[in-house]
C-alpha cells in the first residue's frame, strides 16, 4: 500500500518511464499491469496486460492476471 499521493504519483511516473524505455519487454508491461491493478486503475492495467500479451501471447501468468482483472471489472 502506498501511504500518500506523492509516493503513488512517483511510482506511476517511474512505471510509465520504464514502459517507454523497455517498450518491447512484455515483463515490464505485466509488472505495470499488476501495479495498476493493485491501485485499482483498471483502464491502465488493461492497457498494460494487453500490450504484454501482444508481445508474448503465450504468457500464461499474464493471461491469468488479465482474466482476473476482467472478472473484477
Amino acid at each position: 500500500a502506498y501511504n500518500n499521493e506523492i509516493e503513488q504519483t512517483d511510482l506511476l511516473e517511474r512505471l510509465e518511464i520504464a514502459r517507454l524505455r523497455f517498450a518491447e519487454d512484455p515483463v515490464i508491461h505485466r509488472i505495470a499491469g499488476i501495479t495498476y491493478t493493485e491501485l485499482q486503475l483498471t483502464e491502465q492495467a488493461t492497457q498494460c496486460f494487453e500490450r504484454s500479451l501482444e508481445l508474448n501471447p503465450n504468457a500464461i501468468e499474464t493471461a491469468v492476471e488479465y482474466a482476473a482483472l476482467q472478472s473484477k471489472a
